[in-house]
């Protein structure tokens, strides 16, 4: 072992600073000015091997503005005080057997390199930057069913473009005031994806993934969340644009192509203040099964499914703004289990282009005096359709049969039928 005591120091102004031993590495204090600082705990043919903080306080274990390079065999830091304390710029870690990385960094920091990652034993890696921007310019990978957890306090959090974070089955959670992703999200089993912006916006850049097998997907964002695609094969998909006290955040479409940007068999649910998706290419693309939607403020819910949608739940909801809702589905039948309303002069638009509409006893579809327009193969009518003033309702069954079931209603006020 090399064993620091706790207030001592190894300083060098430019050169390196190299630990190395066969089993662990204690550290109290590593300074190089510009130089670079490689620690190995576990070294040659040995499968032990931890770096560990030995100082009573949260003070720095590493300071440089050069390369930071850290290998163990079984952990890097450890759970609250006993993490790794940096103020560096650069670093890369790695951890092979057993244990985890925990890394606190003061003042901003990129991740290059090869990244940080643990190979072995279900290790956990856990980066948080008290201030300043976290930068994801190499690879962050957990083993097994360890968990991912990536944190900007006061700042950015941007992944380089080609640039994976994710895990086998464990957990990922990133968090930041805002969120940039470059490249992809992943991990299998039940394994979670959380992505918190809690003072901006989430931004996907187009053509990047995020995929869980039976895990959530949770996007939160006090601003917009801007999606590319989000993929769980049996998960829920919660996206919220414009989270607590905000009035502004939409869920808008970062993609060039009409593919879709929310896959799942699970429940996925839409909130957002100012819109979720927009007219024409700008819709959100979905090839989903249930879906409830509310939009808060200004502007409209517009989707587009691919093949067979059962809208529940709370339903699809405009509550400001004369928003519109507009469901189209390609392919496949249109379920309405949830009330359809839209705010003031927002209209309704229904279709299922090849299959039946139906809507279940108990739901109203409706708008405070906007247009209520349903289209499909066939519509079966098990409640009221309603609108105000000049608001129109057209029912069109351009393949089959309209039927109204007994006591139905369908009422305007001026407006035609």
């Amino acid at each position: 072992d090399i064993i620091m005591a706790d207030g001592t120091r190894a300083t060098t102004e430019t050169g390196s600073i190299d630990y190395t031993a066969t089993g662990d590495v204690a550290l109290s204090l590593l300074t190089s000015n510009s130089g670079t600082i490689n620690v190995t705990a576990g070294s040659g043919d040995s499968v032990l091997g931890a770096i560990t903080d030995t100082t009573a306080l949260e003070a720095a274990n590493l300071v440089s503005t050069g390369l930071v390079t850290l290998t163990a065999e079984t952990g890097i830091g450890g759970a609250d005080a006993s993490d790794i304390d940096t103020t560096i710029s650069t670093l890369q870690a790695s951890n092979r057997t057993s244990g985890s990385i925990a890394i606190q960094e003061t003042d901003g920091l990129v991740i290059t390199g090869t990244g940080v990652q643990t190979l072995g034993g279900d290790g956990s890696l856990a980066v948080d930057v008290a201030a300043g921007d976290l930068t994801v310019s190499g690879l962050v990978t957990a083993h097994g069913a360890g968990s991912v957890m990536l944190n900007a306090d006061a700042g950015t959090l941007t992944q380089a473009a080609g640039k994976g974070i994710g895990s086998t089955s464990g957990s990922i959670e990133l968090t930041a005031e805002a969120v940039a992703q470059n490249g992809n999200f992943l991990t299998g089993g039940s394994g979670t994806i959380t992505v918190t912006a809690d003072n901006g916006a989430i931004t996907m850049m187009d053509g990047t993934r995020v995929t869980t097998e039976t895990g959530a997907i949770d996007y939160t964002a006090t601003g917009d969340v801007a999606l590319s695609l989000l993929t769980s094969i049996r998960g829920t998909i919660n996206i919220t644009a414009g989270s607590g006290d905000a009035l502004t955040g939409a869920i808008t479409d970062t993609t060039a192509l009409e593919a879709a940007n929310l896959v799942s068999t699970g429940l996925v649910t839409l909130t957002a203040e100012t819109g979720i998706g927009g007219a024409d290419a700008s819709d959100i693309d979905t090839t989903i099964s249930i879906l409830q939607a509310s939009n808060r403020t200004s502007n409209s819910i517009i989707i587009q499914e691919t093949d067979g949608l059962v809208i529940t739940g709370t339903g699809m909801q405009t509550f400001g703004g004369d928003g519109s809702i507009a469901v189209d589905v390609d392919a496949g039948d249109l379920t309405i289990n949830g009330p359809v309303t839209a705010h003031g002069f927002g209209n309704v638009n229904l279709n299922a282009d090849a299959g039946s509409l139906t809507q279940s006893a108990g739901q109203t579809i409706g708008s405070t005096s906007g247009h209520v327009v349903l289209t499909a193969d066939e519509i079966v009518q098990n409640d009221n359709l309603l609108t105000g003033e000049a608001g129109i309702i057209s029912v069109t069954a351009d393949n089959g049969d309209i039927i109204m079931a007994d006591g139905t209603r369908a009422t305007t006020e001026t407006g035609s039928i």
